[in-house]
């Protein structure tokens, strides 16, 4: 999932949430926590 700057920034406004957003270069897939929830994002 391609997720931009302007996302996290969107995100951030939105909820009033939102620590240092970090890049990796490499995809490293992992499950979530359980009882954690993901974040989705609009569609543009």
């Amino acid at each position: 999932m391609l997720v931009l700057n302007s996302h996290f920034a969107d995100y951030r406004a939105r909820y009033k949430r939102g620590g240092d957003f970090r890049v990796f270069s490499d995809l490293l897939r992992e499950p979530l926590p359980p009882g954690m929830a993901a974040i989705n994002l609009p569609k543009r």
